[in-house]
């Protein structure tokens, strides 16, 4: 089956690959603005979704001022238009030694909107289909034509296919874009350079949602009394314990507006495999498969292990080479898991589980801890790293038509939480590109005087991909880097504690901050976390100061001291 895609010849056909929450909004805000929209997504239709998939994504999704003001952007009320979110008011940070809660009120206007992304990408997807978008679901990108622009998709279990023809592509398919991956090989097999550097996180996930309020989770003593006997409902929590490395975020959820906060999410997060396999993961670059394999865990590898592994061409500072790339689903990450702290306990079952629960979860209900055990411990319900920080050498390819939102351009890890706000926010830069290069229909020409109803579909999408790059790339990528570093910088990244310098610094400006009344801002790590509106480009660089005056701080008070010593022993 062929989709033509155009009613309109004046109408230029954007398809969008992938439909979760980016995408979905990509194809509104692409329908908004006069494009025909054909939108594709592998997996069923969100709200169709099994316990299973959504397991397997693993979270939900806290939208700070950042993403709310990019779906406001595109027309997305974040309060009347998503369905089952839950207005976070304040963090409540539980001590596991000793039982005790602290809880940090957030600024009014400026609290998180919590969804689960299942819900949250079912809502944007129906916003768009209200806006013109034509949506189909269970449908997986499985080639592209990016000479003819023409795109083949194969229907869940190969019942069917279908080659859709466009102007615009928009690859909205996550961290493992398909999108990316076949423009990336179609230009390097032509003599282009389309680099993309990625990194996998080796910090691993697991999810379980129990049937109860988090005051029903929390031993009654500790729940009804100061702090939390006046904390709000939809207060996020937060557990650590230093010794194992481990955390434990949860969030009030609910399964519409209609009903309240009644069911609460709780994501372990540990410290991933042996140091030998992280860096394996982090440098995807595996020479001898055996010998590596001898070195985690000391067996030998089949063969037949390595048939989900994938030859590539890895283009890194102009330099091609040959390297083997194991996929999350791959022998490398099934041996990581069995081989981490997560994997242990998987083995051991409900009882791994509920030793470790026990020293995290130290105000909980015995109860609580054991229903929670008995969910982690379900064969389905698999640990999961964390993501895939993406460096792509550009976020558009003109020529081809082709732009990269979300995870597919810029991919990163959880570490600062701005995984789908920074997602979010690219598609209201795309918002901002389409309107900078076409205006609208009625308006005819935009401000680059490309007249749209009178240019080629073909001319719009190069200019639309041009202008989006320029707006875009230098922020994703700032924003992957800060992501990336996360709190303390990737080298403790588990570890029970941040290094010593990157602890100064951060006490450093905050006294500053106090000291003179805002005057000094707070530290841009903290500032990225609270939904700063400033780039991810100046949060950067501000990092950057921060770090020089918090050394030349230092290194002033150690010379003061020693020339103050000197002078004493004279």
């Amino acid at each position: 089956m062929i989709a033509e895609g155009n009613d309109d010849p004046r109408r230029p056909t954007a398809l969008v690959a992938g439909g979760g929450p980016a995408g979905a909004l990509a194809a509104k805000v692409l329908s908004d603005r006069g494009f025909r929209v054909v939108l594709r997504e592998a997996y069923p239709y969100p709200s169709e979704e099994d316990d299973k998939v959504e397991k397997s994504k693993a979270y939900v999704i806290s939208l700070i001022h950042r993403g709310q003001r990019a779906l406001r952007r595109c027309g997305v009320d974040p309060l009347l238009d998503l369905d089952a979110v839950v207005v976070s008011e304040a963090v409540v940070r539980h001590n596991s030694k000793t039982g005790k809660a602290r809880v940090l009120k957030l600024d009014s206007g400026k609290c998180p909107v919590v969804a689960r992304r299942r819900a949250l990408a079912a809502s944007v997807l129906r916003a768009a289909e209200r806006s013109g978008a034509e949506v189909r679901c269970g449908w997986s990108l499985q080639s592209v034509d990016f000479e003819k622009k023409e795109a083949t998709f194969e229907e869940r279990g190969g019942s069917g296919e279908e080659i859709v023809r466009y102007d615009l592509l928009v690859g909205a398919d996550g961290v493992r874009s398909r999108t990316r991956t076949l423009l990336s090989n179609h230009l390097n097999e032509n003599g282009e350079t389309f680099g993309v550097k990625t990194v996998d996180d080796t910090m691993e996930y697991q999810v379980a949602i129990l049937p109860r309020t988090w005051k029903e989770i929390l031993v009654p003593e500790r729940a009804n009394a100061p702090p939390l006997d006046k904390c709000p409902p939809g207060s996020v929590h937060a557990w650590a314990d230093k010794g194992e490395g481990s955390t434990a975020l949860g969030w009030p959820v609910r399964d519409s507006n209609d009903v309240p906060a009644d069911k609460f999410l709780v994501a372990l997060i540990f410290p991933g495999g042996s140091h030998i396999a992280q860096r394996l993961v982090a440098t995807h670059s595996l020479c001898c498969i055996p010998r590596i394999a001898s070195m985690i865990c000391d067996q030998t590898i089949d063969a037949c292990n390595l048939s989900r592994a994938v030859a590539i061409t890895n283009m890194v500072g102009g330099e091609r080479r040959q390297c083997i790339v194991l996929h999350r689903l791959s022998f490398l990450h099934t041996l990581l898991i069995a081989h981490s702290r997560l994997g242990e306990m998987k083995q051991s079952g409900f009882g791994g589980y509920t030793q470790a629960l026990s020293a995290l979860f130290s105000d909980w209900t015995v109860e609580s801890r054991l229903d929670v055990a008995r969910l982690l411990a379900e064969e389905d319900n698999v640990p999961s790293t964390g993501g895939v920080c993406v460096w792509p050498q550009a976020l558009s390819h003109p020529e081809s038509g082709t732009v990269l939102v979300g995870d597919a351009g810029h991919g990163m890890w959880p570490s600062l939480g701005q995984g789908c706000n920074a997602a979010l926010e690219s598609v209201s830069v795309l918002a901002d590109a389409i309107e900078a290069v076409t205006g609208s229909v009625s308006s005819g020409a935009g401000c680059r005087g490309v007249d749209f109803s009178a240019s080629s579909g073909g001319e719009i999408a190069k200019a639309i991909a041009i202008e989006y790059n320029g707006l875009r790339q230098e922020d994703a990528m700032a924003a992957v880097d800060l992501t990336f570093n996360g709190i303390g910088g990737t080298k403790v990244r588990g570890a029970p504690h941040s290094p010593v310098m990157f602890k100064v610094q951060i006490a450093l400006f905050m006294l500053l901050n106090k000291v003179t009344a805002g005057l000094v801002p707070m530290p841009a790590m903290f500032r990225i976390m609270k939904g700063d509106s400033a780039r991810y480009s100046t949060l950067k660089s501000a990092m950057k100061v921060e770090k020089y005056v918090t050394y030349g701080t230092v290194i002033g008070l150690v010379g003061g001291a020693l020339g103050l010593a000197l002078g004493l022993f004279k």
